[in-house]
């Protein structure tokens, strides 16, 4: 199967309601698995770089975060870093 019919069965499931769309917004997933440590420090990086429940980050936030310049930030060895 190429990536083409991929998408499309995936577009499908989407449009009919079998399939929810990827969620991206940490704070949600961190509330969903409170018990998380990995979550929860995707979530507090997520928020300071402009993240919230109910909306998301300017573009090119998992790149910041990655690149992250503030390393007097407890959380700083821990960020989650973008493979490139």
């Amino acid at each position: 199967m190429d990536i083409t019919e991929v998408l499309r069965i995936r577009t499908e499931k989407l449009l009919d309601g079998t399939a929810k769309p990827a969620e991206y917004n940490w704070i949600k997933k961190s509330q969903e698995n409170p018990q998380s440590k990995s979550l929860a420090i995707k979530a507090m990086c997520f928020h300071c770089y402009g993240g919230t429940k109910e909306s998301m980050p300017d573009a090119g936030w998992r790149q910041s975060i990655s690149t992250c310049s503030a390393p007097d930030c407890p959380l700083y060895a821990f960020r989650p870093i973008v493979q490139s």
